[in-house]
């Protein structure tokens, strides 16, 4: 497991190869870590893309599975991993789409007298890199 700042990557050996598979933060859904049972213990990382109509197209694609004296590495990557899609769809939601968003934005602060004129030529010129 490799984290990143915009993604992870889950790494698995298999008998045939390896098998890298890169998930990108803004698409994880959620993160869980199944506890060892009759199984080894997982750490499954949940996409929308991964999901056909609510259920998990294929959970062992995003699955790695770890020995019990991974654990205490798997819940703490877990955390790193939940952190850092925090960020990223908290810096998401917080900054404007586009700079044509932020000239609507800026329209309507000009059409409601918050700002001048002056002002609102001045951002527009920086925002379309006049």
């Amino acid at each position: 497991m490799e984290l990143y700042e915009d993604h992870i990557v889950l790494k698995r050996g298999r008998l045939l190869g390896n098998f890298d598979k890169t998930t990108y933060l803004k698409d994880v859904i959620e993160v869980q870590l199944k506890k060892p049972g009759l199984t080894r213990a997982a750490l499954v990382v949940s996409t929308a893309l991964d999901h056909n109509g609510g259920n998990l197209t294929s959970p062992d694609a995003n699955a790695i599975f770890l020995a019990s004296k991974q654990w205490d590495e798997g819940v703490a990557f877990k955390r790193l991993v939940e952190d850092q899609v925090s960020r990223i769809k908290g810096s998401a939601e917080s900054s404007p789409h586009s700079p044509a968003d932020e000239l609507t934005k800026f329209k309507k602060l000009f059409d409601d007298g918050v700002i001048t004129e002056a002002e609102f030529s001045a951002k527009k010129k920086q925002l379309l890199g006049i």
